[in-house]
């Protein structure tokens, strides 16, 4: 008796653990019902919402169920919760937070596990992929389409090949820490994280209120004392250009200390580094705080975009046209940099890469067709063969046959009919100088010597017509061609001395990068600033204040 007894409560308790299987299964089947069927709701609709938010990644996000048979990818509350910290990770890389509904997800949330509802499970799982998407993409990208910003832009931006972005959604989903993978996943290098860093520091002298503002008044200089003295020490201190006296603040008299300090902060500013606090050091001095946050987050936002171009390049040359400097990095190194002079606002200077091809020694300036109607045919119909002599040009017709200028009835001519080129010929004065490097581009820009070497002695240096105006051409030049034994200062010199031109090719095409940066970092670590000489960084922060994009490009993470 008592073992038939034991026989039946065995039998109730197979019973019931089968119920709960199957209904475990029923459970899981539904799970995978409910998403395939929103999932083809959304695919029929055109647009994917969920609680009101209307999603960004319409392509990538029903693939990834598709692939995974339509289960939830989020079973773990401990990872949905950690993308409140890859959240604020994006934040600290200069991104909005505010992009990533993370209020809506928390409204859909209990306040442990998950919601016990089906469809507000699987509400909360595909809002999560959303906001998972949309931070990788922000984070590896940049959150702005720079194409639709700058219509010369032609950077790479695509994932490296044999990198599937659905597997990746996966991987990162299935680590232990989201905030790990996607770090490790984007690793940018040393430059790019010490602007992070900066960010990081100016938003905190933001939190504690800014930095107090000099009044207006004479410059100050050494010798100098009294209040204006004491306001610009503290705030040459906050941003840590000086340091402080034993009572931890800085003293009311302007001492060499104080002069050494300026002249930090003027270097780091791209002024005139004299050590006196004059009318433009005082101006930069009270930019408010959140103005260089701002130029803090437009350059990270710069450096996403060429991101892949970047790592996959480790040697190019690179020219910051708002610095107006020019660098060359070997094996990612910054092995040298000089100033250039840059396209004046009304003829910018355009954003894009180049491959360097040749370099061309004692050049001839043909004079470009912009520049010929705006700056030159005015000046002629004035008196052409005055001018034609002092700049030594000559005239060439349409089959490159030289024309005598004194044949040439100038009062007539029409800009938008000249049936000429003129030409300059090499020599000292020439536009070009006495080197060009050629990086054959739509825009006819390119980088070459000057015969205006005064300008580089400015601290804005806007003088061109769009081209790029190098200050130690010839150093250059020894590092593009790379051969030392054949190419030096000395074969350089006896080439001039010969008064022809001369075209060497590179034994490999070297990229260049013409780019704009308000705020970077030096090789050394030091932190700059620079005007936003064009006014792009207005532009690019109103197009980050938007909504993100609902139109992702498919196949991106």
């Amino acid at each position: 008796m008592k073992s038939m007894g034991r026989s039946v409560i065995s039998l109730i308790v197979a019973l019931v653990a089968a119920i709960l299987c199957v209904q475990a299964i029923a459970a899981v089947g539904s799970e995978n019902e409910v998403m395939r069927q929103r999932i083809e709701q959304f695919m029929f609709q055109g647009e994917m919402r969920v609680a009101g938010v209307q999603f960004v990644a319409r392509d990538l996000l029903p693939k990834f169920y598709a692939r995974g048979g339509f289960d939830p990818a989020w079973t773990d509350r401990g990872k949905i919760d950690q993308l409140y910290e890859l959240a604020d990770l994006a934040f600290r890389e200069g991104l909005d937070k505010r992009d990533y509904m993370l209020d809506t997800l928390s409204s859909l949330l209990p306040a442990q596990g998950l919601p016990q509802d089906i469809a507000n499970r699987m509400d909360v799982d595909l809002l999560a992929t959303e906001i998972f998407i949309r931070i990788g993409y922000q984070l590896r990208f940049g959150k702005l389409d720079p194409h639709k910003l700058f219509k010369d832009w032609n950077f790479d931006r695509e994932l490296e090949a044999g990198v599937d972005p659905l597997k990746t959604i996966q991987a990162a989903i299935e680590s232990p820490s989201l905030v790990e993978f996607v770090a490790r996943y984007m690793e940018r290098g040393p430059l790019y994280r010490r602007l992070v860093q900066t960010l990081a520091e100016y938003r905190a002298i933001e939190r504690q209120g800014g930095w107090g503002e000099i009044p207006a008044g004479p410059a100050i200089r050494e010798g100098d004392e009294g209040d204006r003295v004491r306001l610009l020490g503290n705030r040459l201190s906050v941003t840590g250009d000086f340091g402080s006296d034993d009572d931890g603040n800085p003293g009311a008299v302007f001492d060499r200390a104080m002069k050494n300090a300026v002249e930090a902060f003027q270097a780091r500013h791209a002024l005139e580094a004299d050590g006196i606090a004059g009318r433009k050091t005082l101006a930069a001095l009270n930019v408010p705080v959140g103005h260089r946050i701002d130029q803090l987050r437009a350059s990270l936002e710069r450096g996403r975009w060429i991101f892949d171009s970047y790592r996959n390049t480790p040697d190019f040359i690179l020219v910051n046209i708002a610095a107006a400097r020019t660098t060359f990095v070997r094996n990612h190194e910054f092995i040298w940099d000089a100033l250039v002079q840059i396209g004046k606002p009304y003829r910018q200077t355009p954003v894009f890469r180049g491959q360097l091809e040749y370099v061309v020694i004692n050049p001839t300036w043909t004079v470009p067709p912009t520049i010929l109607r705006k700056d030159i045919l005015p000046r002629l119909k004035e008196d052409a063969l005055a001018y034609l002599r002092d700049k030594d040009m000559e005239v060439l017709d349409r089959s490159g046959n030289a024309v005598e200028p004194s044949s040439i009835d100038w009062s007539k001519v029409l800009s938008g009919s000249f049936p000429y080129t003129l030409r300059q010929r090499p020599g000292p004065n020439n536009a070009l100088g006495r080197i060009k490097f050629i990086f054959p581009n739509s825009h006819f820009v390119f980088l070459h010597d000057t015969p205006h070497r005064d300008l580089f002695e400015r601290a804005s240096r806007a003088f061109s017509s769009g081209c790029v105006r190098v200050e130690n051409p010839f150093v250059l030049a020894e590092l593009v061609l790379d051969d030392p034994g054949k190419w030096n200062a000395s074969t350089f010199e006896q080439v001039l001395a010969r008064k022809r031109t001369r075209t060497v090719h590179l034994a490999k095409p070297l990229p260049v990068f013409l780019l704009y940066w308000t705020a970077m970092v030096t090789p050394g670590g030091s932190v700059q600033f620079f005007d936003d000489v064009y006014g792009r960084d207005a532009l690019e922060l109103e197009a980050l204040a938007r909504p993100p994009s609902i139109d992702l490009p498919p196949g991106k993470l």
